[in-house]
């Protein structure tokens, strides 16, 4: 889509695309327009704890700030997206703030253009910008890039967090030049090049160690997101990931997996579904048209229509009930799923936190669709609240599902 924001919008909303507390996530080929770089809180991309999300081939143009992240973002790849100057400049381009969790990106293809035309080549403040204190956690959220010049490579950065005399150490630790590497791109007619088998999937299908503080829950979260791809997407061959897939086949990691597949499921219409519903909404929406059209003339004087307006009426009434029997059957099936997932999820073992987690989270949304409600009760908002409240690095990626459905009852901030 192409977003433009206002200044009176962004006063209100700051951002032309919000992320906050959602999980697995798909943001693309979206085109964020503003209206200069002065004021910062223009935002293209504002994200606060998406983990297991992917943000690639977005173009970021004449805004305040192009994307910027924080809180857990945990498994999220970052891609392929464009921070463009244009005529009026960027404010900043990237910025990472110093709560962000969201792991390596390498060989991503993010550009940075310049616009030599304009001072600090187009970037009224930085291209990059990152408020981490510390290398270590600096280089565990690092980009690995194959060329140290733009557009890979961002033509300025800040580290307001570092002293000037660390700002070149704290670039190189951020930003790591590995020259035989090649970026990803975006096809033309959308999407992304095929899939490229890196170092991380690898160690992933091979159970190796991700993590010094949180080895079992960052490999559990790696694992799931790589089945996931695997069995969404097409992948170049590779005797590892096609082992560490057909092994998983009648595993935990697969059923909790099928599981989150059911469960997103749950809202989605068939195509037959969709067609006859959005067929249906034309043909009311013509009606309506007519019926209008009539009242008009009949409000003017024109007499004799009333009949044909009538016979109109009736007809716009008979396919609102077409519409809402087939929204009830929609209904019915949604809530006998969400008994049958239900089931399914009350087999499901949990040896660890994170995953005991997910089975506790996931009740509390089954067993509320199930019942066909659309609210918590005070003993589920409890439970809600005692998940969302962990820190996601341990608790696993329930901690931001629960975030999730917590906000349906209030509008909160965790801080991690």
């Amino acid at each position: 889509g192409k977003l433009h924001p206002d200044e009176e919008q962004a006063v209100q909303t700051a951002a032309g695309i919000r992320v906050n507390g959602a999980t697995n996530c798909t943001i693309r080929e979206n085109y964020v327009a503003g209206p200069g770089p002065d004021k910062l809180f223009f935002v293209g991309l504002d994200v606060l704890d998406g983990s297991g999300s992917v943000f690639d081939c977005n173009t970021f143009t004449e805004l305040g700030t192009g994307a910027e992240f924080e809180g857990s973002c945990i498994g999220s790849t970052v891609s392929t997206n464009v921070f463009e100057p244009g005529t009026l400049g960027l404010g900043r381009g990237l910025v990472y703030r110093n709560s962000l969790v969201i792991g390596q990106q390498s060989h991503e293809g993010n550009l940075w253009e310049v616009n030599t035309g304009l001072p600090n080549d187009g970037y009224g403040e930085v291209a990059a910008v990152n408020f981490e204190d510390n290398f270590n956690l600096l280089s565990l959220n690092r980009y690995i890039v194959n060329d140290d010049a733009p557009s890979i490579y961002p033509a300025s950065f800040d580290f307001p967090n570092f002293p000037p005399a660390s700002q070149q150490v704290a670039e190189e630790e951020w930003f790591r030049v590995d020259e035989e590497g090649i970026g990803d791109t975006c096809l033309q007619n959308g999407g992304m090049e095929p899939i490229e088998v890196k170092d991380i999937h690898l160690k992933t299908a091979r159970s190796e160690q991700l993590d010094d503080d949180y080895p079992g829950s960052m490999l559990w979260l790696a694992q799931l997101q790589l089945y996931r791809e695997l069995d969404l997407e097409e992948w170049p061959a590779s005797e590892v990931l096609d082992s560490f897939y057909l092994a998983n086949d009648t595993t935990l990691l697969s059923a909790f997996y099928q599981l989150e597949k059911g469960r997103d499921s749950l809202y989605k219409l068939s195509p037959v579904e969709t067609a006859q519903l959005q067929q249906w909404g034309e043909a009311l929406d013509s009606l309506i048209g007519f019926i209008l059209e009539k009242d008009s003339l009949i409000a003017a004087g024109v007499t004799g229509l009333e009949n044909a307006r009538d016979s109109l009426l009736d007809d716009a009434a008979s396919l609102c009930i077409s519409m809402d029997s087939l929204e009830n059957t929609v209904l019915q099936a949604r809530i006998s799923f969400a008994g049958t997932l239900l089931a399914a999820n009350s087999t499901l073992g949990d040896t660890a936190v994170y995953q005991t987690n997910e089975k506790l989270a996931s009740k509390l949304f089954l067993n509320t669709i199930a019942q066909g409600g659309s609210t918590f009760d005070a003993q589920q908002v409890e439970s809600l609240l005692s998940i969302a409240s962990q820190c996601p690095l341990s608790g696993g990626r329930a901690v931001h599902y629960a975030r999730s459905l917590y906000q349906l009852v209030a509008d909160s901030t965790f801080v991690d």
